[in-house]
């Protein structure tokens, strides 16, 4: 099309615009419309001051702009390019702009309507700018006007306020002007300071820029005046084959060896549009937007230099990184920048996703110990910080075949490592492998020093689990390793694989292994070994050591008086371990009750003279205690009581000797037992069942004498004689269920009992009037016994197992019958009601289980003096109480069939879900209040302060018998909407 004059395209307004009027068409003032923001236009003189300065040569960062803020009008200069007549048509046509054919174009010079945004405050703005002076009428015909003086300016652009503009308008625009943000000018080139004044009120804003290297600038901006605040940014440019610009900023401290987090996480076209990225790093490039320079255009058919452009910010991150590592700033603060647990997808986001993933596999990208860079394939996480310490750099690979590992700093970041885990095989360096190589490997403590080994407690002291008795056959318990050195220096157990002490503490005399000094004398490593049941050394255990070794059968008798004495007046270290001797030790002079042969044997095997163990036993060949031991202890005046307690001590039978059973109970009965428990898949199980000596020879021939005697014994025993266990595991907990021991269940099969008339009988076939008197005493025991076997006044037969169990229950331990069936009631009345929260819900004000005032719980968020008041105890205990329900209902609901999941208990209120080691979750639990409070553990706040949209909280706020379930996505609403107290002490500073 041919080119008009500036006076030709003033006619031909002046006609289109009468046209319009007639026809009354109003493009002109809709599109001014465009945008719904008033202020918008601050951007776009941005813009345009930008562009006009770019049109002078050599004029990078010397580009002025001052703002001049008058009660009716905003006048506006820049030191740019004048106008030319182009300029003028252009914005004052819609749908024209002077970069046509320019590379760097977006939509906004597209349809030229970049400049429009000044009629939200103007109706008639004015130009002059060189040799021109007009105003615009009708958003479109240029209009001679008197000329303003521009000043050191070449351009001045006055915005007249509107005629009945809305003050509020004004005054927001003023405070908008004069709270310009700085970063405005970050990814500008050549407008580098901006003045604002109104009246007395000024501020100055400024940009410099110092190159580092090719296209890496540090970028200083400045505010001065109304404000005062310096930033840094560490800025990468690249101008792609297309030539629209990229960039990638990075906020930085003043010294520039660590990283800011900006908190923007929109993408600018010069200037912030709404479109997020989510890091917390600033991301600019010329992508093409809708008219309004707001969203950022993904369309593969209109737009696809967007996505070419997306390609190019994603390379330039990885360059960036790159230079970051070569400067030894690509530290914990970089990787604290972006967001690892961003899922959505978009172009931009998948391009910067897809460079990191290249760099951290393919580049020396993370930090070791030493501050060395190294790929993540080189490197482990250790499980406690501890391991740092106590493994050398050369042992790491022959643990978890890794070289070193991640540097500390970078374990803080729980997101990133979750990420690395997850996606680029980060290793873990687990304590289960560093114990099972310790149990394989005794070279590996030998090398150690002692200050090793005391880090080796301290870890320990840590995880019960690697020395505890309930783990000692698990691959890693290191129970009965040597890991403790004695006065040798010799490493030894801390017990023997039968369960004796290997080692004791002290300093005693004799030969007696003891825990070297230097270590002992730690106090750290005695609480440790104090955890761990070593026993303290006793003066005594030289003596007993060489006694028992001197034992034969002619000195037997006053060889066990010797140790009695021992035993009766040492410490609980020295009789435990008389105790543990003599248990393996033939040392008790016995009489067979048949044949009359003496022997020397183990306490175990042998019995107390007892006329109803003599009975009992009848027939068969038993041995008993010998008369002359006996004899012995009475010459030298020992009180039967005392004597008798210390064979009984060690472990002489009273009672007829329980003997554990090897075959275990059927799958049938199993299933029964289990049936009330949803736990599954059953991974390990433990069956200890038992019968009692001399039970087959006694029911081969149950006389009347032997029945009684029986009977007698067994109102003498203990609890233990009548509970079988059965244990039964998953892979994420354990329970125990109860049962009557085989020898019970074999008795009540068979006749054994007398009735009045001296016939034997079933207990089934006896009542407490039938059944002869010599069976009947008044003790509790005996009428505990009575419901064992169902003898009673007639009902008891009709009774199941369970009933006759719950019965007896009630008996023994003196409930009253009726509060004992209401307290049941309302434990089954009480089971939990889950429900899930909706925005929009309401919760119900209930009060917690103690007496605690709304004041009360208001004192959370005072200070408090020296000592802590006891309220805070009593909502802390009601808050674990609530922690460990909704841990058993997560367990038996929630995760019962994930066996690979582990639910941690991380403090009062706090659960971590793990999946083998690795974290997925945490569960908060907050508990109600009076008045509509929530109290939760201040941890919650604290992860919510640091990210809002964190999706790996769920809240579980638990009631009286309810508990309402907020998860990730409403958590946000939920807080907002309600009072939640963060439950925290805090000392009263004077």
């Amino acid at each position: 099309m041919k080119r008009i004059s500036l006076d030709e395209h003033i006619r031909q307004s002046k006609i289109a615009v009468a046209a319009n009027k007639i026809k009354g068409n109003r493009h002109g003032q809709i599109l001014s419309m465009l945008y719904a923001d008033p202020y918008h236009f601050i951007e776009e003189i941005l813009q345009n001051t930008e562009d006009a300065c770019r049109k002078n040569e050599n004029f990078e960062d010397k580009g002025k702009l001052r703002v001049v803020i008058h009660e009716d009008a905003i006048d506006i200069f820049h030191n740019g390019h004048p106008f030319t007549e182009e300029d003028l048509m252009s914005i004052s046509t819609f749908a024209n702009t002077s970069k046509k054919g320019s590379p760097d174009i977006n939509m906004i010079g597209k349809f030229g309507i970049g400049f429009r945004s000044v009629y939200g405050i103007s109706e008639n703005p004015e130009i002059h700018s060189g040799e021109f002076h007009y105003k615009i009428l009708d958003y479109e015909v240029l209009e001679a006007c008197e000329s303003r003086s521009n000043h050191e300016f070449t351009t001045l652009i006055r915005l007249p306020f509107k005629r009945n503009l809305d003050t509020n308008i004004i005054e927001s625009t003023r405070k908008k002007l004069l709270d310009l943000d700085q970063k405005l000018l970050l990814f500008l080139t050549h407008l580098a300071n901006i003045e604002i004044v109104n009246g007395a009120k000024q501020l100055i804003i400024s940009r410099k820029n110092v190159e580092l290297s090719n296209d890496i600038l540090r970028s200083e901006l400045k505010s001065a005046g109304l404000k005062q605040e310096n930033e840094q940014y560490l800025l990468f440019r690249k101008n792609t084959h297309t030539k629209r610009e990229c960039a990638i900023a990075f906020k930085q401290n003043t010294d520039g060896t660590n990283f800011v987090r900006s908190g923007e996480e929109t993408v600018s076209v010069y200037f912030p549009t709404r479109f997020k990225h989510k890091n917390a790093f600033l991301v600019h490039g010329r992508f093409t937007t809708n008219p309004t320079r707001e969203q950022i255009i993904f369309n593969e058919v209109h737009c696809p230099e967007n996505f070419r452009l997306s390609s190019e910010i994603g390379e330039l991150l990885y360059k960036s990184m790159k230079y970051l590592r070569k400067e030894k700033i690509l530290h914990q603060g970089f990787y604290k920048l972006i967001n690892w647990t961003y899922t959505a997808s978009d172009p931009l986001h998948d391009s910067i996703t897809k460079n990191l993933n290249k760099f951290l596999a393919q580049e020396k990208a993370l930090l070791n110990e030493k501050g060395q860079y190294k790929e993540v394939s080189a490197l482990c996480l250790p499980e406690h910080d501890l391991l740092r310490d106590l493994v050398h750099k050369k042992e790491i690979f022959s643990l978890w075949s890794r070289f070193d590992f991640l540097h500390e700093d970078l374990c803080e970041n729980a997101d990133f490592i979750h990420y690395l885990r997850k996606n680029h095989k980060l290793k873990n360096a687990d304590i289960d492998t560093l114990a099972f190589h310790i149990r394989q490997h005794a070279e590996f403590l030998k090398k150690k020093k002692f200050d090793d080994l005391h880090i080796l407690y301290k870890l320990l002291s840590e995880f019960p689990k690697y020395w505890d008795l309930k783990h000692a056959d698990r691959y890693y318990s290191l129970r009965h390793s040597p890991i403790i050195p004695n006065s040798k220096k010799e490493l030894k157990p801390a017990f023997h694989s039968d369960g004796r002490p290997a080692i004791f503490l002290g300093e005693i005399k004799g030969n007696v292994p003891l825990v070297h000094p230097d270590i002992a004398s730690n106090a750290e490593n005695r609480n440790f070994f104090a955890m761990l049941g070593i026993p303290e050394g006793s003066p005594g255990l030289a003596e007993t050591e060489k006694l028992i070794k001197g034992l034969r059968n002619h000195n037997a008798n006053p060889t066990l008086y010797k140790l009695f004495l021992l035993y009766f007046n040492g410490n609980s270290t020295l009789k435990e371990r008389i105790r543990s001797i003599l248990g393996k030790t033939k040392c008790i002079r016995t009489i067979a009750s048949q044949n009359g042969d003496k022997n020397l044997c183990k306490p175990t095997d042998a019995y107390l003279q007892n006329e109803q163990l003599e009975k009992f036993f009848g027939t068969k060949n038993t041995l008993f205690v010998s008369n002359d031991l006996y004899k012995y202890f009475d010459s030298n005046e020992i009180p039967e009581e005392e004597y008798i307690s210390f064979l009984t001590d060690i472990g002489v039978n009273a009672l007829p000797r329980i003997i554990p059973l090897q075959s275990s109970i059927s799958d049938r009965r199993k299933k029964e037992l289990r049936a009330e428990f949803e736990i599954h898949p059953i991974v390990k199980e433990t069956v200890y069942d038992f019968t009692i000596d001399g039970l087959d020879e006694f029911l081969s021939f149950p006389s009347f004498e032997a029945s009684t005697a029986l009977w007698s014994l067994m109102c003498s025993m203990s609890d233990d004689y009548f509970e079988a266990y059965y244990t039964f595991e998953s892979y994420v907990r354990t329970e125990t269920v109860k049962f009557l021991p085989e020898f019970i269940e074999v008795l009540r099969k068979n006749a054994f009992f007398y009735d009045k008339n001296l016939d034997v009988r079933y207990s089934d076939d006896l009542t407490t009037d039938s059944i002869h008197e010599a069976y009947k005493n008044n003790t509790p025991a005996c009428q505990k016994l009575f419901g064992l076997f169902g003898i009673d006044s007639g009902f008891r037969a009709a009774l199941s197992n369970k009933e006759e169990q719950l019965i007896n229950y009630i008996r023994n331990n003196g409930l009253d019958p009726g509060e004992f069936l209401t307290g049941i009631s309302e434990e089954v009345n009480n089971e939990l009601s889950i429900t899930y929260f909706k925005p929009g819900d309401t919760l119900t004000s209930e009060e917690v289980g103690a007496n605690l005032s709304v004041s009360q719980n208001l004192m959370l968020s005072l200070p408090f003096k020296e000592g802590y008041f006891p309220e805070i105890e009593a909502l802390e205990n009601h808050l674990s109480e609530a922690t460990s329900e909704i841990r058993e209902y997560l367990l038996r609901q929630v995760y019962a069939k994930s066996p690979g999941i582990h639910i941690e208990t991380e403090s009062y209120g706090i659960l971590r879900i793990v999946d083998d080691s690795q974290f997925l979750s945490y569960a908060f639990i907050a508990k109600t209040l009076p008045g509509g409070y929530l109290m939760a553990h201040p941890n919650l706040e604290k992860l919510l302060a640091e990210r809002p949209d964190r999706k790996d909280i769920i809240l579980y706020v638990l009631q009286k018998t309810s508990c309402r379930v907020v998860e990730a996505e409403y958590l946000d609403n939920f807080v907002r909407n309600n009072i939640v107290l963060s439950l925290r002490r805090m000392k009263f500073i004077r």
